[in-house]
Protein backbone atom coordinates (compact mmCIF):
# COMPACT_ATOMS: atom_id res chain seq x y z
CA UNK A 1 0.00 0.00 0.00
CA UNK A 2 0.96 3.45 -0.37
CA UNK A 3 2.80 5.45 2.39
CA UNK A 4 3.32 9.28 3.38
CA UNK A 5 6.21 11.03 2.40
CA UNK A 6 7.84 13.65 4.96
CA UNK A 7 5.64 15.89 2.91
CA UNK A 8 2.60 13.99 3.61
CA UNK A 9 2.26 13.15 0.00
CA UNK A 10 1.71 9.71 -1.17
CA UNK A 11 4.49 7.59 -2.30
CA UNK A 12 4.47 4.21 -3.76
CA UNK A 13 5.16 1.49 -1.28
CA UNK A 14 8.21 -0.66 -2.40
CA UNK A 15 6.03 -3.50 -3.24
CA UNK A 16 3.84 -1.25 -5.79
CA UNK A 17 7.27 0.34 -7.36
CA UNK A 18 8.52 -2.80 -8.31
CA UNK A 19 5.01 -3.42 -10.08
CA UNK A 20 4.82 -3.56 -14.26
CA UNK A 21 3.49 -0.77 -15.98
CA UNK A 22 -0.02 -1.94 -17.72
CA UNK A 23 1.72 -2.57 -21.00
CA UNK A 24 4.42 -5.15 -20.02
CA UNK A 25 1.95 -6.58 -17.96
CA UNK A 26 -0.73 -7.04 -21.00
CA UNK A 27 2.46 -8.88 -23.14
CA UNK A 28 3.37 -11.25 -19.77
CA UNK A 29 -0.44 -11.96 -20.04
CA UNK A 30 -0.61 -11.93 -23.84
CA UNK A 31 2.38 -14.42 -23.59
CA UNK A 32 1.02 -16.65 -21.15
CA UNK A 33 -2.30 -17.55 -22.96
CA UNK A 34 -0.61 -17.64 -26.20
CA UNK A 35 1.94 -20.50 -24.14
CA UNK A 36 -1.64 -22.02 -23.28
CA UNK A 37 -3.53 -21.71 -25.91
CA UNK A 38 -0.93 -23.52 -28.46
CA UNK A 39 -0.71 -26.87 -26.34
CA UNK A 40 -3.87 -27.98 -27.76
CA UNK A 41 -3.09 -27.63 -31.50
CA UNK A 42 0.48 -29.06 -30.72
CA UNK A 43 -0.46 -32.27 -29.42
CA UNK A 44 -3.16 -32.83 -32.29
CA UNK A 45 -0.56 -32.47 -34.51
CA UNK A 46 1.83 -34.54 -32.27
CA UNK A 47 -1.02 -37.31 -31.55
CA UNK A 48 0.38 -40.29 -34.54
CA UNK A 49 4.14 -40.16 -33.05
CA UNK A 50 2.84 -39.87 -29.84
CA UNK A 51 0.80 -43.61 -30.18
CA UNK A 52 3.18 -45.15 -31.84
CA UNK A 53 6.53 -44.21 -29.14
CA UNK A 54 4.31 -45.07 -26.18
CA UNK A 55 2.64 -48.58 -27.74
CA UNK A 56 -1.01 -46.88 -27.16
CA UNK A 57 -3.95 -47.03 -29.33
CA UNK A 58 -5.85 -44.26 -30.48
CA UNK A 59 -8.78 -44.67 -28.41
CA UNK A 60 -6.93 -44.68 -25.28
CA UNK A 61 -4.90 -41.77 -26.41
CA UNK A 62 -7.24 -39.39 -27.29
CA UNK A 63 -7.58 -39.43 -23.73
CA UNK A 64 -4.95 -36.72 -23.98
CA UNK A 65 -6.58 -34.55 -25.46
CA UNK A 66 -10.18 -34.97 -23.99
CA UNK A 67 -8.59 -34.79 -20.65
CA UNK A 68 -7.18 -31.55 -21.03
CA UNK A 69 -10.38 -30.14 -22.46
CA UNK A 70 -12.79 -31.55 -19.49
CA UNK A 71 -9.87 -30.19 -16.95
CA UNK A 72 -9.80 -26.69 -17.88
CA UNK A 73 -13.94 -26.96 -18.46
CA UNK A 74 -14.33 -27.70 -14.94
CA UNK A 75 -11.74 -25.44 -13.60
CA UNK A 76 -12.51 -22.28 -15.27
CA UNK A 77 -15.73 -21.40 -12.79
CA UNK A 78 -13.87 -22.80 -10.03
CA UNK A 79 -10.64 -20.79 -10.19
CA UNK A 80 -12.20 -17.71 -11.26
CA UNK A 81 -13.74 -16.75 -8.36
CA UNK A 82 -10.80 -18.44 -6.16
CA UNK A 83 -9.18 -15.49 -8.06
CA UNK A 84 -11.80 -12.68 -6.46
CA UNK A 85 -10.74 -14.24 -3.38
CA UNK A 86 -7.12 -15.09 -3.81
CA UNK A 87 -6.19 -12.34 -5.53
CA UNK A 88 -5.04 -12.63 -9.50
CA UNK A 89 -1.56 -12.81 -8.84
CA UNK A 90 -1.81 -15.93 -6.46
CA UNK A 91 -4.14 -17.64 -9.11
CA UNK A 92 -2.20 -16.42 -12.32
CA UNK A 93 0.97 -17.66 -10.98
CA UNK A 94 0.02 -21.12 -9.60
CA UNK A 95 -1.57 -21.83 -12.84
CA UNK A 96 1.55 -20.72 -15.25
CA UNK A 97 3.86 -22.95 -12.72
CA UNK A 98 1.36 -25.72 -11.96
CA UNK A 99 1.44 -25.82 -16.37
CA UNK A 100 5.15 -25.57 -16.46
CA UNK A 101 5.26 -28.71 -13.96
CA UNK A 102 2.22 -30.49 -16.15
CA UNK A 103 4.31 -29.99 -18.82
CA UNK A 104 7.48 -31.86 -17.54
CA UNK A 105 5.81 -34.50 -16.68
CA UNK A 106 4.19 -35.45 -19.89
CA UNK A 107 7.31 -34.96 -21.74
CA UNK A 108 8.97 -37.46 -19.31
CA UNK A 109 5.57 -39.70 -19.47
CA UNK A 110 6.80 -43.54 -19.08
CA UNK A 111 3.80 -44.60 -20.40
CA UNK A 112 -0.08 -43.30 -21.28
CA UNK A 113 -1.30 -43.26 -18.24
CA UNK A 114 0.86 -41.09 -16.75
CA UNK A 115 0.57 -38.77 -19.68
CA UNK A 116 -3.18 -38.49 -19.33
CA UNK A 117 -2.75 -37.68 -15.63
CA UNK A 118 -0.47 -34.85 -16.38
CA UNK A 119 -2.65 -33.80 -19.56
CA UNK A 120 -5.53 -33.47 -17.12
CA UNK A 121 -3.58 -31.26 -14.16
CA UNK A 122 -2.03 -29.54 -17.33
CA UNK A 123 -5.98 -28.41 -18.48
CA UNK A 124 -7.09 -27.40 -14.90
CA UNK A 125 -3.93 -25.02 -14.48
CA UNK A 126 -4.91 -23.81 -17.96
CA UNK A 127 -8.33 -23.57 -16.71
CA UNK A 128 -6.98 -21.38 -13.76
CA UNK A 129 -4.92 -19.41 -16.23
CA UNK A 130 -7.66 -17.63 -18.18
CA UNK A 131 -9.81 -15.91 -16.12
CA UNK A 132 -6.82 -14.67 -13.45
CA UNK A 133 -5.25 -13.32 -16.85
CA UNK A 134 -8.19 -11.32 -18.03
CA UNK A 135 -8.30 -9.85 -14.01
CA UNK A 136 -4.72 -8.80 -13.80
CA UNK A 137 -5.12 -6.67 -17.60
CA UNK A 138 -8.73 -5.90 -16.51
CA UNK A 139 -6.94 -4.16 -13.37
CA UNK A 140 -4.03 -2.69 -14.82
CA UNK A 141 -6.32 -0.88 -17.51
CA UNK A 142 -9.09 2.19 -16.91
CA UNK A 143 -11.80 3.83 -19.00
CA UNK A 144 -11.65 3.01 -22.65
CA UNK A 145 -8.58 1.23 -23.25
CA UNK A 146 -10.09 -1.48 -20.99
CA UNK A 147 -12.48 -2.89 -23.14
CA UNK A 148 -9.91 -2.41 -25.79
CA UNK A 149 -6.83 -4.28 -24.20
CA UNK A 150 -9.54 -6.98 -23.39
CA UNK A 151 -10.36 -7.09 -26.80
CA UNK A 152 -6.82 -7.73 -27.94
CA UNK A 153 -6.33 -10.12 -25.08
CA UNK A 154 -9.34 -12.21 -26.25
CA UNK A 155 -7.61 -12.53 -30.40
CA UNK A 156 -4.14 -13.77 -28.83
CA UNK A 157 -6.24 -17.40 -28.72
CA UNK A 158 -6.79 -17.42 -32.44
CA UNK A 159 -3.33 -16.73 -32.98
CA UNK A 160 -2.67 -19.70 -31.08
CA UNK A 161 -4.52 -21.58 -33.10
CA UNK A 162 -2.16 -20.32 -36.09
CA UNK A 163 1.45 -20.29 -34.13
CA UNK A 164 0.70 -24.06 -32.52
CA UNK A 165 0.27 -26.82 -35.29
CA UNK A 166 2.82 -24.95 -37.54
CA UNK A 167 5.39 -24.93 -34.47
CA UNK A 168 4.04 -28.16 -33.33
CA UNK A 169 4.91 -29.90 -36.57
CA UNK A 170 8.33 -28.80 -36.45
CA UNK A 171 9.08 -29.35 -32.96
CA UNK A 172 7.85 -33.30 -34.05
CA UNK A 173 9.99 -33.79 -36.74
CA UNK A 174 12.95 -32.32 -34.99
CA UNK A 175 12.49 -33.59 -31.45
CA UNK A 176 9.51 -35.73 -31.57
CA UNK A 177 6.10 -35.41 -29.40
CA UNK A 178 7.50 -34.99 -26.13
CA UNK A 179 9.38 -31.74 -27.45
CA UNK A 180 5.77 -29.81 -27.97
CA UNK A 181 5.55 -30.55 -24.08
CA UNK A 182 9.17 -29.32 -22.78
CA UNK A 183 8.61 -25.99 -24.91
CA UNK A 184 6.11 -25.19 -22.18
CA UNK A 185 8.81 -25.72 -19.24
CA UNK A 186 11.22 -22.84 -19.61
CA UNK A 187 8.13 -20.22 -20.98
CA UNK A 188 6.39 -21.25 -18.14
CA UNK A 189 9.72 -20.41 -15.68
CA UNK A 190 10.07 -17.30 -17.49
CA UNK A 191 6.16 -16.39 -17.06
CA UNK A 192 6.47 -17.26 -13.19
CA UNK A 193 9.53 -15.26 -12.63
CA UNK A 194 8.45 -12.07 -14.74
CA UNK A 195 4.82 -12.39 -13.15
CA UNK A 196 5.87 -12.66 -9.70
CA UNK A 197 8.59 -10.05 -9.48
CA UNK A 198 5.54 -7.35 -11.72
CA UNK A 199 2.06 -8.20 -11.07
CA UNK A 200 0.67 -6.32 -8.01
CA UNK A 201 -0.95 -7.50 -4.92
CA UNK A 202 -4.47 -7.55 -6.91
CA UNK A 203 -7.39 -6.43 -4.31
CA UNK A 204 -9.33 -9.28 -3.43
CA UNK A 205 -13.19 -9.37 -2.88
CA UNK A 206 -14.25 -9.03 1.17
CA UNK A 207 -15.46 -12.34 2.62
CA UNK A 208 -15.16 -16.38 1.33
CA UNK A 209 -16.08 -16.96 -2.21
CA UNK A 210 -17.76 -20.34 -2.10
CA UNK A 211 -16.91 -22.87 -4.52
CA UNK A 212 -18.70 -25.73 -5.23
CA UNK A 213 -16.65 -28.76 -4.83
CA UNK A 214 -18.99 -31.31 -4.63
CA UNK A 215 -20.61 -30.40 -7.86
CA UNK A 216 -16.95 -29.99 -9.95
CA UNK A 217 -16.12 -33.98 -8.67
CA UNK A 218 -19.35 -35.13 -9.52
CA UNK A 219 -19.30 -33.71 -13.53
CA UNK A 220 -15.84 -34.64 -13.17
CA UNK A 221 -16.43 -38.33 -12.55
CA UNK A 222 -20.04 -38.31 -15.42
CA UNK A 223 -17.52 -37.78 -18.00
CA UNK A 224 -14.69 -39.85 -17.03
CA UNK A 225 -17.54 -42.36 -16.89
CA UNK A 226 -18.70 -41.37 -20.31
CA UNK A 227 -15.43 -41.67 -22.15
CA UNK A 228 -15.00 -44.96 -20.61
CA UNK A 229 -17.89 -46.07 -22.04
CA UNK A 230 -17.34 -44.59 -25.25
CA UNK A 231 -13.40 -45.89 -25.20
CA UNK A 232 -14.50 -49.57 -24.75
CA UNK A 233 -16.51 -49.13 -27.39
CA UNK A 234 -13.81 -48.79 -30.05
CA UNK A 235 -12.37 -52.58 -28.65
CA UNK A 236 -13.51 -55.54 -30.89
CA UNK A 237 -11.32 -57.83 -28.79
CA UNK A 238 -13.81 -59.16 -26.87
CA UNK A 239 -17.99 -60.41 -26.18
CA UNK A 240 -17.87 -58.89 -22.81
CA UNK A 241 -16.95 -55.85 -24.41
CA UNK A 242 -20.41 -54.06 -24.87
CA UNK A 243 -21.30 -54.89 -21.72
CA UNK A 244 -18.48 -52.65 -19.81
CA UNK A 245 -19.52 -49.95 -22.49
CA UNK A 246 -23.29 -49.71 -21.70
CA UNK A 247 -21.80 -49.93 -17.69
CA UNK A 248 -20.23 -47.07 -17.97
CA UNK A 249 -22.09 -44.99 -20.39
CA UNK A 250 -25.26 -45.87 -18.20
CA UNK A 251 -23.78 -45.12 -14.78
CA UNK A 252 -21.95 -42.07 -15.96
CA UNK A 253 -25.30 -40.19 -17.13
CA UNK A 254 -26.66 -41.14 -13.63
CA UNK A 255 -24.06 -39.69 -12.07
CA UNK A 256 -24.66 -36.38 -14.72
CA UNK A 257 -28.35 -36.62 -13.18
CA UNK A 258 -27.18 -36.37 -9.64
CA UNK A 259 -25.22 -33.72 -10.86
CA UNK A 260 -27.68 -31.65 -11.64
CA UNK A 261 -29.82 -32.32 -9.03
CA UNK A 262 -27.08 -31.08 -6.79
CA UNK A 263 -26.54 -28.27 -9.32
CA UNK A 264 -30.24 -27.02 -8.36
CA UNK A 265 -29.92 -27.37 -4.67
CA UNK A 266 -26.91 -25.53 -4.11
CA UNK A 267 -27.12 -21.90 -3.10
CA UNK A 268 -23.83 -21.42 -5.47
CA UNK A 269 -23.76 -23.46 -8.27
CA UNK A 270 -20.97 -24.44 -10.74
CA UNK A 271 -22.97 -24.16 -13.52
CA UNK A 272 -26.59 -22.65 -13.26
CA UNK A 273 -28.53 -25.38 -15.07
CA UNK A 274 -31.81 -23.71 -13.88
CA UNK A 275 -31.88 -21.82 -16.80
CA UNK A 276 -32.24 -25.09 -18.67
CA UNK A 277 -35.91 -24.76 -17.87
CA UNK A 278 -36.22 -21.93 -20.72
CA UNK A 279 -37.12 -23.69 -24.01
CA UNK A 280 -34.44 -20.89 -25.09
CA UNK A 281 -31.83 -22.02 -23.44
CA UNK A 282 -32.06 -25.66 -23.70
CA UNK A 283 -32.32 -25.48 -27.20
CA UNK A 284 -29.10 -23.12 -27.41
CA UNK A 285 -27.66 -25.45 -24.90
CA UNK A 286 -28.10 -28.72 -27.01
CA UNK A 287 -26.71 -26.63 -30.27
CA UNK A 288 -23.83 -26.11 -28.27
CA UNK A 289 -23.48 -29.57 -27.30
CA UNK A 290 -23.65 -30.79 -31.28
CA UNK A 291 -21.49 -27.89 -31.74
CA UNK A 292 -18.84 -29.05 -29.27
CA UNK A 293 -18.74 -32.78 -30.74
CA UNK A 294 -18.53 -31.71 -34.45
CA UNK A 295 -15.75 -28.47 -33.93
CA UNK A 296 -13.56 -30.56 -31.50
CA UNK A 297 -13.47 -33.74 -33.26
CA UNK A 298 -12.85 -32.94 -36.61
CA UNK A 299 -10.13 -30.15 -35.52
CA UNK A 300 -8.33 -32.61 -32.87
CA UNK A 301 -8.68 -35.58 -35.75
CA UNK A 302 -7.73 -33.66 -38.65
CA UNK A 303 -4.04 -34.06 -38.53
CA UNK A 304 -3.83 -37.58 -37.24
CA UNK A 305 -6.37 -38.32 -40.77
CA UNK A 306 -4.02 -36.70 -43.12
CA UNK A 307 -0.91 -37.98 -41.53
CA UNK A 308 -2.94 -41.17 -42.05
CA UNK A 309 -4.44 -41.42 -45.30
CA UNK A 310 -2.15 -39.45 -47.31
CA UNK A 311 1.03 -39.71 -45.65
CA UNK A 312 1.83 -36.58 -44.97
CA UNK A 313 4.63 -35.47 -42.52
CA UNK A 314 3.82 -33.91 -39.06
CA UNK A 315 4.90 -30.57 -40.06
CA UNK A 316 2.54 -30.14 -43.15
CA UNK A 317 -0.22 -31.43 -41.50
CA UNK A 318 0.05 -28.76 -39.01
CA UNK A 319 0.40 -26.15 -42.05
CA UNK A 320 -2.80 -27.33 -43.25
CA UNK A 321 -4.55 -26.12 -39.99
CA UNK A 322 -3.58 -22.84 -41.10
CA UNK A 323 -5.72 -21.84 -43.49
CA UNK A 324 -8.55 -22.76 -40.99
CA UNK A 325 -7.42 -20.53 -38.65
CA UNK A 326 -7.05 -17.79 -41.07
CA UNK A 327 -10.20 -18.13 -43.02
CA UNK A 328 -11.88 -18.45 -38.86
CA UNK A 329 -10.52 -15.55 -37.78
CA UNK A 330 -11.69 -13.45 -40.81
CA UNK A 331 -15.27 -14.68 -41.44
CA UNK A 332 -15.67 -14.15 -38.01
CA UNK A 333 -14.85 -10.47 -38.19
CA UNK A 334 -17.06 -9.99 -41.32
CA UNK A 335 -19.89 -11.72 -39.46
CA UNK A 336 -19.79 -9.91 -36.33
CA UNK A 337 -20.07 -6.53 -38.42
CA UNK A 338 -23.27 -7.83 -40.14
CA UNK A 339 -24.95 -9.67 -37.07
CA UNK A 340 -27.71 -6.93 -36.47
CA UNK A 341 -29.04 -7.27 -40.09
CA UNK A 342 -27.91 -11.08 -40.71
CA UNK A 343 -30.25 -12.15 -37.36
CA UNK A 344 -28.76 -15.26 -35.57
CA UNK A 345 -30.07 -18.33 -37.50
CA UNK A 346 -29.10 -18.08 -40.75
CA UNK A 347 -25.03 -17.81 -39.98
CA UNK A 348 -25.66 -20.60 -37.65
CA UNK A 349 -27.09 -22.63 -40.52
CA UNK A 350 -24.65 -21.47 -43.16
CA UNK A 351 -21.87 -22.47 -40.50
CA UNK A 352 -23.04 -25.84 -39.69
CA UNK A 353 -23.44 -26.14 -43.71
CA UNK A 354 -19.85 -25.55 -44.59
CA UNK A 355 -19.10 -28.15 -41.76
CA UNK A 356 -20.89 -30.52 -43.28
CA UNK A 357 -19.44 -29.47 -46.40
CA UNK A 358 -16.05 -29.96 -45.73
CA UNK A 359 -16.48 -32.96 -43.37
CA UNK A 360 -18.54 -35.09 -46.31
CA UNK A 361 -15.38 -34.13 -48.49
CA UNK A 362 -12.71 -35.50 -46.32
CA UNK A 363 -15.35 -38.80 -45.78
CA UNK A 364 -15.29 -39.58 -49.79
CA UNK A 365 -11.43 -40.66 -49.01
CA UNK A 366 -10.69 -38.37 -52.31
CA UNK A 367 -6.87 -38.63 -53.05
CA UNK A 368 -7.49 -34.86 -54.25
CA UNK A 369 -4.27 -36.08 -56.97
CA UNK A 370 -0.63 -37.14 -56.87
CA UNK A 371 1.06 -36.63 -53.86
CA UNK A 372 2.79 -32.77 -53.90
CA UNK A 373 1.78 -29.17 -53.91
CA UNK A 374 -1.69 -29.41 -55.52
CA UNK A 375 -2.76 -32.22 -53.12
CA UNK A 376 -1.79 -29.39 -49.94
CA UNK A 377 -3.18 -26.94 -51.60
CA UNK A 378 -6.85 -29.00 -52.27
CA UNK A 379 -6.13 -30.01 -48.59
CA UNK A 380 -6.05 -26.80 -47.55
CA UNK A 381 -8.92 -25.03 -49.13
CA UNK A 382 -11.71 -28.19 -47.90
CA UNK A 383 -10.20 -27.43 -44.66
CA UNK A 384 -10.35 -24.05 -44.72
CA UNK A 385 -14.39 -24.06 -45.44
CA UNK A 386 -14.30 -25.89 -41.71
CA UNK A 387 -12.72 -22.69 -40.52
CA UNK A 388 -14.75 -20.34 -42.56
CA UNK A 389 -17.85 -22.16 -41.90
CA UNK A 390 -17.01 -21.98 -37.95
CA UNK A 391 -15.95 -18.43 -38.09
CA UNK A 392 -19.49 -17.41 -39.30
CA UNK A 393 -21.69 -19.32 -37.14
CA UNK A 394 -19.08 -18.79 -34.00
CA UNK A 395 -20.62 -15.36 -33.20
CA UNK A 396 -24.09 -16.26 -33.58
CA UNK A 397 -23.60 -18.82 -31.40
CA UNK A 398 -22.12 -17.23 -28.74
CA UNK A 399 -23.91 -13.78 -28.56
CA UNK A 400 -27.48 -15.81 -29.20
CA UNK A 401 -29.70 -15.79 -25.97
CA UNK A 402 -27.40 -13.50 -23.70
CA UNK A 403 -29.96 -10.94 -23.69
CA UNK A 404 -32.88 -13.14 -22.56
CA UNK A 405 -31.73 -12.87 -18.88
CA UNK A 406 -29.65 -9.89 -19.12
CA UNK A 407 -28.43 -9.97 -15.06
CA UNK A 408 -27.41 -13.89 -15.84
CA UNK A 409 -24.86 -13.33 -18.67
CA UNK A 410 -21.63 -15.28 -16.86
CA UNK A 411 -24.30 -17.88 -15.80
CA UNK A 412 -25.10 -18.58 -19.31
CA UNK A 413 -21.64 -18.24 -20.41
CA UNK A 414 -20.76 -20.87 -17.96
CA UNK A 415 -23.39 -23.58 -18.95
CA UNK A 416 -22.26 -22.49 -22.88
CA UNK A 417 -18.92 -23.51 -22.16
CA UNK A 418 -20.04 -26.51 -19.95
CA UNK A 419 -22.10 -27.69 -23.36
CA UNK A 420 -19.48 -27.28 -25.54
CA UNK A 421 -16.88 -28.89 -23.95
CA UNK A 422 -18.79 -31.41 -22.95
CA UNK A 423 -19.89 -31.99 -26.88
CA UNK A 424 -16.02 -32.00 -27.41
CA UNK A 425 -15.20 -34.55 -25.03
CA UNK A 426 -18.04 -36.82 -26.22
CA UNK A 427 -17.05 -36.10 -29.95
CA UNK A 428 -13.18 -36.74 -29.24
CA UNK A 429 -13.84 -39.84 -27.86
CA UNK A 430 -16.19 -41.53 -29.63
CA UNK A 431 -14.25 -40.02 -33.28
CA UNK A 432 -11.20 -41.93 -31.22
CA UNK A 433 -13.02 -45.12 -31.10
CA UNK A 434 -14.35 -45.40 -34.58
CA UNK A 435 -11.21 -45.14 -35.71
CA UNK A 436 -9.58 -48.04 -33.43
CA UNK A 437 -11.91 -50.09 -34.68
CA UNK A 438 -11.77 -49.88 -38.26
CA UNK A 439 -9.51 -51.59 -40.32
CA UNK A 440 -7.22 -48.16 -40.52
CA UNK A 441 -7.18 -45.22 -38.58
CA UNK A 442 -8.25 -43.30 -41.40
CA UNK A 443 -11.01 -45.22 -42.58
CA UNK A 444 -12.83 -44.73 -39.56
CA UNK A 445 -12.22 -41.12 -39.03
CA UNK A 446 -14.16 -40.95 -42.71
CA UNK A 447 -16.42 -43.12 -40.93
CA UNK A 448 -16.59 -40.56 -38.09
CA UNK A 449 -16.85 -37.62 -40.52
CA UNK A 450 -19.88 -39.10 -42.46
CA UNK A 451 -21.50 -38.76 -38.95
CA UNK A 452 -20.47 -35.13 -38.04
CA UNK A 453 -22.44 -34.54 -41.54
CA UNK A 454 -25.64 -36.10 -40.16
CA UNK A 455 -25.18 -34.27 -37.00
CA UNK A 456 -24.56 -31.21 -38.54
CA UNK A 457 -27.70 -31.29 -40.17
CA UNK A 458 -29.66 -32.14 -36.71
CA UNK A 459 -28.24 -28.51 -35.19
CA UNK A 460 -29.32 -26.75 -38.26
CA UNK A 461 -32.57 -27.84 -37.94
CA UNK A 462 -32.51 -27.03 -33.49
CA UNK A 463 -31.64 -23.22 -34.71
CA UNK A 464 -35.39 -22.56 -35.16
CA UNK A 465 -35.61 -23.14 -31.42
CA UNK A 466 -33.59 -19.97 -30.41
CA UNK A 467 -33.72 -16.37 -30.58
CA UNK A 468 -32.98 -14.95 -34.30
CA UNK A 469 -32.68 -11.72 -32.78
CA UNK A 470 -31.50 -10.01 -30.14
CA UNK A 471 -34.10 -9.04 -28.08
CA UNK A 472 -34.75 -6.57 -24.85
CA UNK A 473 -36.22 -7.33 -21.43
CA UNK A 474 -39.50 -5.78 -22.32
CA UNK A 475 -40.08 -8.32 -25.02
CA UNK A 476 -38.63 -11.37 -23.40
CA UNK A 477 -39.64 -11.37 -19.76
CA UNK A 478 -36.12 -11.97 -17.95
CA UNK A 479 -36.80 -14.08 -15.17
CA UNK A 480 -33.91 -14.06 -12.24
CA UNK A 481 -32.41 -17.11 -11.16
CA UNK A 482 -33.05 -16.97 -8.30
CA UNK A 483 -37.18 -16.36 -8.42
CA UNK A 484 -37.05 -19.83 -10.15
CA UNK A 485 -38.35 -22.80 -8.05
CA UNK A 486 -35.66 -25.08 -6.09
CA UNK A 487 -35.32 -28.48 -7.73
CA UNK A 488 -35.87 -31.57 -6.45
Amino acid sequence: MSILDRRGALEPSPRERRSGGPRELFVLVALSLLMASMQFAMLSVALPDTVSDLDASVRWASWALSGFTMAQAVALPLLGRLSDSLGRRAVFIGGLGTFGLASLASALAPNLAVLVAARVVQGAAAGSILPSAYGVVGDAFAGPSRTKVLGLISSVMPVGAIVGPNLGGWIVEVWGWRGTFLVNVPLALVAVTWGWRRIPGASRRPGRQEVDLVGAGLLSLAVTLVMVGLTQLGDASGAGVPMIAAAGLAVGVAVGVGFVRHELRVAVPLVDVRLLRRREFAYLNGLNFLYGVCVFGMVSFIPLYVQEKYALSPSEAGVLLTPRALAMIAMSVAASMVLDASGFRRPIVLGLGALALSAGTLASGTSFGAPGTGQLVALAGVIAVLGAGLGVAGPSVNQSGLDLVPDQVAAITGLRGMFRALGGVVGTAAMAAMASRAATPAVGLEHSFVGLVGLAGVGAAMVRGIPDRPVSAGVVEAVPTRALPEGR
